[in-house]
């Protein structure tokens, strides 16, 4: 009975909760402890079973001649010791079970050689039986089934049964046995089966999880070459041009005064770009304003704020530049820029060439006259401009030339992704 401040709705729960705190005692519980109390309680019962079958048949008149013995023929402090030795074993059954089936059976091998009262001494080799067959690797519950069976019908061939009796008995506990068997595999089965899934669960989600940290660590490289090209580029037009208006602020104030307007221009252009990457990393997929992405034939807005401080840029262009698929044509705008913000930064050249050339595949020469330095060669750029290119399944090379200057050369294949 619930206590008496209990509802009703709230009686449900609490045997809920009673249920899971039994559970998780008996889950707690050692498992000799418990198989010990198992094998105990089932050889007293099947003990207070044979004491009740003598019992009621002590009273009987003596069977005629020629009837088959149905009653206890022997029954003394043995035939209670053989019945304790058919369960007391089980206390073994999940750390030593073969052990445990060993002394079961021949325990219960032993009650059945003699005339004695009806017991089901078999339960104590079939619930050892189904723990093996549970435990067991997948092909030894065949052989061990195999021998406990045998063992079974070898039962009323050494008790010399003189009628058919022993037919039915034997067949009897073929089927239990074999069912104990039958029912200790299939949990066997299931559970490799369940802990089969479990492994393969937990396989994909690893799968997914390194998927995942594969993705974010490419979309952070990404991100970072994208500011890198924005802000090198337009840090390196801002640096040169605010050099002129340093110069010519006294001398020709007009022609500072335009190098300060191209300075706000390139600082205004590169503040959008930033902005444009930085709000689809802040914003959802369908909340992000996306802007154009410059291509190769936005190459222009490259040379020109180069010219207007005062370097010399040749550009020469040869196939149609319309027809570049997008994706070599944000690639190569890219290459071109971090290859004059290169130039602009490091070389101080007095002349740029950039030959690009888009008749097959799409070819890019960019090349100057400037005192090259090993530190470009190791910046973020150049390795910037590699993972583009080799991402697209072309090639890149970029060093000092044979007569001075740097060089950089890429090439993109026209017809996909490799």
């Amino acid at each position: 009975m619930h206590p008496k401040w209990l509802s009703e709705r709230a009686a449900p729960h609490y045997n809920d909760y009673m249920l899971a705190l039994l559970r998780q005692r008996l889950e707690n519980t050692s498992p000799l402890a418990v198989d010990t109390a198992l094998a105990v309680g089932l050889a007293l019962l099947v003990m207070l079973q044979v004491w009740t079958v003598d019992s009621l048949l002590a009273g009987k008149p003596p069977m005629p001649p020629g009837t088959p013995p149905i009653g206890a023929q022997v029954t003394d402090a043995f035939t209670y010791l053989l019945v304790a030795g058919c369960f007391l074993p089980l206390a073994l059954r999940r750390t030593n079970p073969l052990i445990a089936l060993a002394l079961s059976t021949g325990f219960a091998l032993a009650y059945a050689l003699e005339p004695r009262p009806p017991a089901f001494a078999l339960l104590g080799p079939m619930i050892a039986l189904y723990t093996t067959a549970s435990l067991a690797t997948r092909r030894r519950p065949r052989w061990i089934a195999a021998l406990v069976l045998a063992a079974v019908l070898a039962i009323p061939l050494l008790a010399a049964s003189q009628d058919m009796r022993w037919l039915r008995e034997s067949v009897s506990a073929v089927v239990l046995m074999s069912a104990s068997a039958f029912l200790g595999d299939s949990v066997r089965s299931r559970r490799e089966y369940i802990e089969a899934l479990k492994q393969r669960a937990m396989d994909a989600e690893r799968t997914r999880e390194e998927e995942a940290s594969r993705r974010v660590s490419e979309e952070r490289i990404r991100i970072a070459r994208e500011l890198h090209d924005v802000l090198a580029h337009s840090l390196s037009i801002v640096t040169v041009q605010a050099a002129a208006a340093e110069t010519l602020v006294r001398r020709d104030p007009e022609k500072a005064s335009e190098s300060i307007r191209h300075i706000r221009l390139t600082g205004k252009q590169a503040l959008a770009e930033v902005r444009s990457v930085l709000g689809v990393m802040r914003t959802d997929e369908g909340g992000a304003r996306l802007e154009p992405t410059p291509g190769i034939t936005d190459v222009e807005r490259l040379v020109t704020p180069i010219r207007d401080a005062g370097y010399q840029v040749n550009l020469m262009l040869n196939g149609d530049l319309e027809a570049i698929p997008a994706f070599a044509s944000v690639s190569a705008y890219r290459i071109v820029q971090e290859a004059l913000t290169n130039a602009v930064r490091h070389a101080s050249p007095r002349h740029i060439e950039i030959h690009i050339d888009a008749s097959d595949a799409l070819r890019l020469r960019i090349s100057d006259d400037g005192q090259s330095t090993a530190a470009v060669l190791d910046g973020h750029g150049i390795r910037g401009m590699r993972e583009r290119i080799e991402a697209l399944g072309g090639t890149f090379a970029a060093g000092p030339c044979d007569n001075g200057g740097f060089e950089v050369t890429a090439t993109i294949p026209l017809g996909g992704t490799s």
